[in-house]
């Protein structure tokens, strides 16, 4: 319609564009319960930035990128940090060090935040079960290899922006990677055979990764 001249409004201009992209990603995550936070942060994003474009608004992109792209890693890692339950014996010492530095530790469930920042955490726990990990300008070393997993299952939820984190993992565990991926990545650098691994030790990892990276190593 565009080019038969029916049509002067430009909507290819604001089809085709990384910001109408975000808005779409983000109404995909919102129909998952647990991804729910993540695309409405994504659509929050995608609207803020077509706001100059569509009502005129003298605003340039530069001026409002990093803080805009601040307050919505903000909103996730606020919203994050209650994904995890607490074990019994937790005290705030607990939550303390599960938040930067280097430490070891063997409860079930991890909550890492990295923001300008990482350091190296050790699971020992016998009953891992996976957590959170979040990576905002930053990241951690989590070295899992002295775990055992859970029966259950393991699923680490991540969120890495501007960041990146490297996981160690056993090598007989399988890692099944469900995280969506925007101009970054994730990937398992080990030099494993299928038939070393037990299918029944499965490691998931979920969530989203934008601008950054995961590496999957083990020893």
């Amino acid at each position: 319609m565009n080019t038969m001249g029916l049509m002067e409004w430009p909507v290819s201009y604001y089809i085709f564009s990384w910001k109408t992209l975000l808005i779409l990603i983000g109404l995909v995550l919102i129909t998952n319960k647990q991804r729910k936070t993540t695309g409405m942060v994504l659509i929050g994003l995608g609207v803020l930035f077509w706001i100059p474009s569509v009502f005129d608004v003298d605003i340039r992109l530069h001026q409002i990128f990093w803080p805009v792209v601040l307050i919505g890693a903000g909103i996730v890692v606020i919203s994050r940090r209650g994904n995890v339950p607490r074990q019994k014996g937790w005290n705030k010492e607990h939550w303390k060090n599960n938040f930067g530095g280097d430490t070891t530790y063997s409860e079930d469930y991890i909550n890492d935040v990295s923001i300008f920042g990482g350091g190296k955490k050790n699971v020992e726990s016998k009953n891992f079960r996976g957590g959170n990990l979040t990576s905002v300008f930053g990241g951690s070393e989590i070295n899992m290899v002295s775990a055992d997993m859970s029966p259950e299952g393991c699923v680490i939820d991540v969120f890495t922006l501007f960041g990146g984190s490297t996981l160690i993992v056993p090598n007989n565990w399988k890692v099944q990677i469900d995280a969506v991926s925007i101009l970054g990545g994730l990937n398992d650098k080990r030099r494993v055979m299928p038939s070393e691994m037990d299918s029944d030790k499965t490691l998931i990892i979920k969530g989203m990764v934008i601008l950054g990276g995961i590496e999957i190593k083990s020893y």
